[in-house]
């Protein structure tokens, strides 16, 4: 409500301090004076709405074109579209208005990546990279750990095998010595039997001696006992004892 000036009293603008009438004004001025700014106020809302228009036009061409710089571009034309000035207390007949002033949109900017975007990207792949080669390691281990586990079971199978080997060796072992011992009997029995024929052979050649020698023996009884036969009795009591003497001087040169 704009302000007049009190009815009466002293006016404090006045320095003499005296009683000053208040001039009276026409009620025709008051109507046209209210009529001009209800006016001027009805031709400040046709502006402001189109302006309004304006920027929403705007604004929609601008959506069309990249949705990106309509989210960049939109707030700052927000904060563009500012009042001129504040609310302002109006002479005596006249309401308050606003009054706006329409601003050139802001050129768009152009949105340049931090510099650090291009080095995380680098290292996103490396990491990656890393990755892919760490899966290929880890499948081959999987492969190597199958094989060990086959090569595990193949040696469980071999110590098996070697300690039935070993279980046979020790038999043959034992038997080999068996063998050898028996062996070493049989040439001791065999050294036996040659000395043992050795033996027979000689007693047999002794044998065939003492027959020979006893054929001989025989033959000389004969032969003298023939070369005495017709002798004479006395001579023959005589030649007796001679021929048992010689007889047994020749059974001691036999045996000599």
């Amino acid at each position: 409500m704009p302000r007049g000036k009190p009815r009466g009293g002293n006016y404090s603008g006045n320095p003499r301090g005296g009683k000053r009438k208040r001039p009276q004004r026409n009620s025709k001025k008051s109507v046209n004076d209210s009529s001009s700014s209800d006016q001027t106020s009805f031709l400040d809302k046709r502006k402001c709405t189109k302006v309004n228009n304006n920027t929403q036009s705007y604004l929609c061409s601008n959506e069309n074109n990249s949705s990106s710089s309509f989210n960049q571009n939109f707030p700052m034309n927000n904060s563009n579209q500012q009042y001129t000035g504040p609310m302002a207390s109006s002479p005596i007949g006249y309401q308050p208005f606003q009054t706006y002033q329409q601003y050139p949109p802001p050129p768009l900017a152009h949105v340049t990546p931090p510099p650090n975007i291009q080095g995380i990207e680098r290292t996103l792949q490396e990491m990656c990279q890393r990755m892919a080669n760490i899966e290929t390691k880890l499948t081959t281990l999987d492969k190597i750990e199958s094989r060990l586990n086959k090569m595990e079971t193949k040696f469980g199978s071999m110590d098996n095998e070697i300690i039935d080997c070993k279980k046979r060796i020790s038999t043959l072992e034992q038997s080999a010595q068996f063998l050898s011992n028996a062996h070493d009997d049989l040439k001791g029995l065999k050294l036996k039997v040659d000395t043992i024929n050795s033996g027979v052979e000689l007693t047999k050649n002794e044998n065939k001696e003492v027959r020979d020698k006893l054929v001989d023996i025989e033959s000389q009884n004969l032969k003298q006992n023939l070369v005495f036969f017709e002798l004479e009795e006395a001579s023959e009591n005589n030649e007796g004892a001679k021929g048992v003497q010689r007889e047994k001087r020749g059974c001691n040169g036999i045996n000599i």
